[in-house]
């Protein structure tokens, strides 16, 4: 029961007439129960600021109490895209994820990023409940996350939200964004060799206009605009040194959107794309994964950089358009998860999948250019109940091995 609601029965209870107590009169009635609602509520709500924990100077809302303080589970109805429940893992297989959070805020600054737009917004609580239900659900042992503010509010949602999941290694770096997001990761399994290239040129230079409008940044050098995090998981069977890992190495991704972006995506893709080739071709013991929010579908520019002979895509027998692989509410199959060649026998056909979580309706998307890949956004309806991102966490089993042409140890 609800502070509002325990309160009101509480005063129903003490205002009702009873033996010897003469019986009030209805407007008198409802006053006092009124006026005493009201008082329980606010010493209610006084308490729960004065016991909600600090974290770096802000306070965080008051820690919920008992499963009944949630808001209540999504319905069975099945998913508009992906599908309701994640497979079962085969035996000694690791679910790697990615999910695209949508502004992972858990306060209005952050204390490592003074670049952050006025306009971020806490998280909604109820939204941090839903993405902690979607992330329970997917049983992820590596995810990666985009849209993050800072590592303190990683970590601060992950111990406040998904105690118990044996996250205990995290890692998020500045990537230099404007709106202050990060990419990142949680692992059960523990992390190292974080890196970002902040400041990198990678080709070319902004042209003259951003759609109709002149740019900003006209015949400037093109630098990532949110760099990749490259990160080295340590699997439980590795003997690995940090100078020749053995595990994952993994680059989560989150390129530039948005129409006018796509020269901007693509030369963050060819950029990515060849780092990342060049770590595999470095650590020939290790599996190269290039995973994230990728703003752009497989056929698309941002996409069509990473070379299909060189990287896998375990999607890549379902036609775009599938519902079960779409990863956006908009309709589109902009994230995903790529394997480098020499380690595609680590993912079995059938491994990747989309989890399905209540997506909100796109309303009227309308093209706005010339290329027919290139979509608004649109106009948003109302997020349904369970809301948690605009996005879908993506995910695959990988059941690590030797890279084909390695000789086992």
């Amino acid at each position: 029961m609800n502070p509002a609601a325990s309160a009101r029965a509480t005063a129903g209870a003490a205002a009702g007439p009873g033996p010897g107590r003469q019986a009030l009169s209805s407007a008198a009635r409802w006053d006092a129960w009124a006026w005493r609602a009201l008082a329980l509520a606010l010493v209610a709500c006084a308490g729960a600021m004065l016991t909600a924990p600090l974290r770096d100077g802000v306070r965080l809302p008051a820690e919920p109490q008992g499963a009944s303080a949630a808001p209540a589970a999504q319905g069975r109805q099945p998913p508009r895209f992906g599908i309701p429940e994640p497979p079962r893992r085969a035996p000694g297989a690791v679910r790697v994820a990615s999910w695209n959070l949508q502004d992972l805020f858990l306060w209005p600054e952050s204390p490592s990023d003074a670049r952050r737009a006025s306009a971020a917004l806490p998280k909604p609580d109820d939204e941090l409940h839903a993405a902690a239900r979607v992330i329970r659900a997917l049983d992820a042992d590596v995810l990666a996350l985009q849209e993050v503010g800072s590592l303190q509010e990683l970590e601060a949602f992950r111990d406040r939200y998904l105690a118990g999941m044996g996250y205990a290694h995290a890692a998020s770096l500045d990537v230099g964004d404007a709106r202050g997001i990060e990419q990142a990761v949680l692992s059960r399994f523990p992390l190292g060799g974080a890196t970002v290239w902040p400041d990198a040129q990678i080709g070319g230079v902004h042209p003259q206009h951003w759609g109709p409008q002149r740019h900003q940044l006209a015949g400037q050098p093109v630098r990532f605009r949110r760099g990749p995090l490259r990160v080295l998981v340590d699997l439980p069977a590795d003997k690995t040194a940090p100078r020749d890992p053995s595990g994952l190495i993994l680059y989560v991704v989150h390129q530039k959107s948005g129409p006018a972006g796509a020269y901007w995506r693509r030369a963050e893709a060819t950029a990515t794309a060849a780092l990342a080739a060049q770590d595999a071709r470095d650590h020939p013991r290790a599996h190269v994964l290039v995973l994230g929010d990728f703003n752009a579908q497989p056929s698309e520019p941002g996409r069509l950089e990473y070379d299909p002979t060189l990287w896998l895509d375990p999607f890549g027998e379902l036609p775009q358009s599938d519902p079960i692989a779409i990863t956006h509410a908009s309709g589109r199959r902009i994230d995903g998860v790529l394997i480098w060649h020499a380690s595609s026998a680590i993912a079995a056909p059938g491994a990747a999948f989309v989890l399905g979580a209540p997506a909100a309706a796109l309303a009227n998307p309308e093209p706005s250019s010339a290329d027919p890949h290139e979509r608004v956004v649109g106009v948003w309806g109302q997020g349904p109940a369970g809301w948690a991102s605009d996005h879908l966490p993506v995910a695959v089993d990988i059941t690590p091995a030797p890279r084909r042409g390695d000789a086992p140890e």
